[in-house]
């Protein structure tokens, strides 16, 4: 018996339930059972699975692909991030810059003013 029966309207049905079709393999269980998260159907999805190798962040498109980002750091390999040295970019900081994991911050010389 098929879990899965295609009806119009773009839903399915899925034991004896109707979701719609873009709530099938969304990782969310729209079924009780999770049948339509199941694996024989949806493929395995990347980013649930170790979080598809990525260091930081993982995302799924539409076509099954997935692809890493890195949050606050920059993405030196398809999985790795490395942290963004702030204090080399031209402009930044008008006096003194200290770069800091995931970060930075920067400071005025004694008695002078300066913007943040």
């Amino acid at each position: 018996m098929e879990l899965h029966k295609r009806l119009s309207g773009g839903t399915e049905e899925t034991g004896g339930k109707c979701i719609q079709k873009q709530c099938m393999c969304d990782g969310i269980n729209g079924c009780s059972s999770g049948e339509d998260e199941l694996v024989q159907l949806c493929g395995i999805v990347e980013c649930r699975e170790k979080n598809g190798g990525c260091e930081h962040l993982c995302f799924k498109t539409q076509k099954l692909y997935y692809f890493c980002q890195c949050q606050w750091y920059r993405l030196i390999t398809k999985f790795n991030c490395e942290n963004i040295d702030e204090c080399v970019l031209p402009g930044l900081c008008s006096q003194y810059c200290t770069n800091t994991t995931g970060s930075f911050h920067f400071s005025c010389q004694p008695g002078c003013c300066c913007d943040s």
